[in-house]
């Protein structure tokens, strides 16, 4: 249900007249030289853009991660005085405030004032993490707010004009990054009578073909035991068992390309297109610095890993 503001806000003819304008974000994190290298926000039917680095370097569970973007207004006097949604000489400022509903966080931090006068106003604005603090989804708005009060004229005696009240969201955009879910496809199917979990190895050549078109981690939701891998199964859910399962699913994984021994060293060489399965294998090699030269380690490695770094699952 709607709720009803006793104050004018931001609606959608008032930003009509604001006119703003903005850059597209630009996403990335530091490695470990510190050098700035960009991820790609996907183009996808979703609302929520999963982010991506085409060199398999970033790890969502190691590295920072950074933002940036230029926001433009061009006809602030609109929002001020009797016609607009704020006293006067009050201060409004544009607002970034962010939201990670999977890590329980969320936080502002103000982009600039928005100066009562007519003409173009840009706020670039540039911020990044160096711890990794986020997972699952990321929502950011940017939000026009009182900064100070004013003193109301006439015809202003109804406009909101309390420090910190929100007016109104000028835009939302909102990105997803996983641990191991960005660099993994895992799947739930519906297979009756068949196994909890399987593995799907369809490509033809790991250096080359696509990740999420030829391998999946396979999760039967038919199955009895499914409760306890689910995440939804808040009674259930067990965390220990769904980490030894992807463990276990993922050695089959690499056992499946050891088959093929020129196909592994081209991997440990760092081989392989991006995107492609090569590519993912090696993001456990080298990003994550698994070792998986020992068949018989590699469970234990991908265990461990689930264990001290992707607490998440």
């Amino acid at each position: 249900m709607e709720t009803l503001s006793s104050f004018p806000l931001l609606d959608d003819d008032r930003v009509l007249k604001l006119s703003p304008s903005f850059s597209p974000y630009r996403f990335y994190f530091k490695d470990d030289e510190g050098v700035e290298v960009d991820l790609t926000a996907e183009d996808v039917s979703s609302s929520v853009h999963p982010l991506s680095d085409e060199h398999g370097r970033w790890s969502p569970d190691k590295h920072g991660f950074g933002f940036e973007r230029a926001y433009t207004i061009n006809n602030a006097p609109s929002l001020y005085g009797k016609d607009g949604i704020a006293c006067a000489d009050a201060v409004l400022a544009l607002v970034l405030v962010w939201k990670s509903p999977d890590s329980r966080q969320r936080s502002a931090f103000e982009i600039g004032e928005v100066i009562n006068r007519p003409g173009e106003q840009e706020f670039p604005y540039r911020h990044y993490y160096n711890k990794p603090i986020f997972k699952g989804r990321l929502d950011l708005q940017v939000c026009l707010v009182i900064k100070e009060a004013g003193i109301p004229a006439e015809g202003e005696e109804l406009f909101a004009n309390m420090a910190g009240t929100v007016l109104g969201v000028l835009d939302s955009y909102s990105v997803r990054f996983d641990g191991f879910g960005s660099s993994f496809p895992v799947m739930v199917v519906n297979d009756v009578g068949g196994l909890l979990w399987s593995v799907r190895c369809d490509f033809d050549d790991p250096l080359t073909d696509k990740l999420v078109d030829t391998v999946a981690i396979n999760l039967n939701s038919a199955h009895r035991d499914f409760k306890y891998i689910n995440h939804a199964d808040r009674k259930n859910f067990n965390p220990s068992f769904l980490r030894q399962v992807l463990a276990d699913a993922l050695s089959t994984i690499v056992d499946y390309i050891r088959e093929t021994p020129s196909w592994w060293d081209e991997i440990v060489n760092g081989k392989g297109e991006p995107e492609s399965v090569a590519m993912a294998m090696n993001y456990f090699l080298t990003t994550l610095e698994l070792n998986l030269d020992d068949p018989k380690q590699c469970s234990i490695a991908f265990r461990d890993l689930f264990e001290h770094k992707l607490l998440e699952l």
